[in-house]
């Protein structure tokens, strides 16, 4: 009878996850790509082998300035804004910037790419407004992109064969290409847990891709779907995978499991990107992700980033902001590390940043958790403040050795 409740239990958790793999095809990026020579495919797009959600992150460095288009401005009360980049950061607002100005986003927010010589891009958004963006030796930008065409089937795209990109939901009754999408929760040594979506050595994302090891019996090649949970042992050299039947085995010797491993990234909707680093990562217990899944319609609707700045001799400003002389839409990401925590925090997820000191600023989310976040330049005292775009702030630069708190304000 044991036995029997046990076969059951395996076959329910079996099933669990077979309905995982059969996920909501609104979560992977889909579009058209049209080539140089005109022609046009349409399905499922993967980054190279990594980047296949609407919520992974497009990383590049900010070339040129914002352009609004006239519409845009008008329905969003962006008139009398100076989006020029260009203009933000002249001498007399940035001589004392230092380093480049990177740009990253969600591939959700974004409506189309257009690729340009000389390792460029245009990026035009969801809310009309475009800049253009050049290689951050990152691998985002001059990598090949893969396709599972509708009719088709898998095509590798080389980036200097393709002229544009639009995005777009996949429609209902496609089906995607992959395996169960990789949702957990992690524990780490520290005993903090995060639940999301899982990308584990910032690389595998779906049930179809595998976990390489060695064993006594020689090298594995396991696929995730049939991971039920890792857990870290020998100091980080090896790990133990325990099967959704129940059965356990050690690995080592391969980048995904041992000190090679360059981190577990977990997507939160209400945090933003985390990547937990490999010397603090204790086991990961998958789970079947939220069957409605984060789809290309949850993003959009950017808007400006305004806020409310105390400084410390007592003023307090309003209006339309650009945070670090750049960051000017709530889409764009603030990045802070925790130790050995890293994270990309999208700016419609913050109520209020608080600088406390040279290194670090305690950051409070919209659903209250406050994080004190340290070491990146957005929330160090290498920030280059902020500079107010409209009213009668215009111009108006505040140094970030000078700000009590930042309070945004929500449309």
């Amino acid at each position: 009878m044991y036995k029997i409740l046990i076969s059951v239990s395996t076959l329910l958790f079996f099933c669990t996850r077979q309905l995982s793999s059969q996920h909501s095809n609104s979560v992977y990026i889909y579009g058209t790509i049209t080539t140089d020579s005109d022609e046009q495919y349409t399905g499922f797009m993967r980054w190279g082998k990594e980047e296949m959600y609407w919520f992974d992150i497009f990383n590049a460095e900010k070339d040129d300035q914002y352009t609004v288009p006239t519409e845009t401005k008008k329905n969003n009360g962006l008139l009398n804004i100076d989006w020029s980049l260009g203009g933000i950061w002249e001498d007399k607002y940035c001589n004392s910037c230092t380093v480049h100005h990177a740009f990253a986003c969600m591939f959700g927010e974004i409506a189309q790419m257009k690729m340009m010589r000389g390792d460029r891009a245009q990026l035009t958004f969801k809310n009309g407004s475009s800049i253009i963006v050049e290689d951050s030796n990152t691998n985002d930008m001059g990598t090949y992109i893969n396709m599972t065409d509708y009719e088709l089937g898998k095509i590798k795209f080389d980036w200097d064969d393709v002229s544009h990109i639009n995005f777009f939901a996949a429609p209902a009754d496609v089906d995607h290409p992959y395996g169960s999408t990789l949702y957990g929760t992690v524990k780490t040594e520290r005993r903090k847990t995060f639940t999301g979506y899982i990308q584990w050595d910032m690389d595998e994302r779906s049930g179809g891709d595998i976990l390489d090891g060695d064993t006594k019996y020689g090298d594995q090649k396991i696929p995730f779907e049939k991971i039920a949970s890792i857990e870290k042992i020998e100091d980080g050299d090896a790990v133990t995978v325990t099967f959704d039947s129940g059965r356990t085995l050690d690995l080592d010797g391969s980048n995904d499991c041992d000190d090679g491993n360059r981190g577990i990234g977990i997507y939160n909707p209400e945090i933003g990107t985390i990547e937990v680093e490999w010397e603090i990562f204790d086991r990961v217990h998958f789970q079947e992700a939220p069957m409605s899944g984060i789809s290309y319609k949850d993003f959009g609707n950017a808007q400006y980033l305004s806020a409310e700045v105390i400084t410390f001799d007592d003023e307090t400003y309003h209006g339309n902001i650009a945070f670090d002389l750049d960051e000017l839409w709530d889409f764009e990401l603030l990045d802070g590390d925790d130790d050995d925590v890293k994270l990309k925090i999208p700016f419609r997820n913050i109520d209020k940043i608080i600088p406390k000191n040279r290194n670090y600023s305690m950051v409070t989310l919209l659903n209250g958790e406050q994080l004190l976040l340290g070491d990146r330049q957005d929330v160090s005292n290498h920030n280059d403040g902020i500079i107010f775009l409209d009213g009668d702030n215009l111009d108006l630069k505040i140094e970030w050795d000078n700000i009590d708190q930042i309070i945004f304000k929500k449309k």
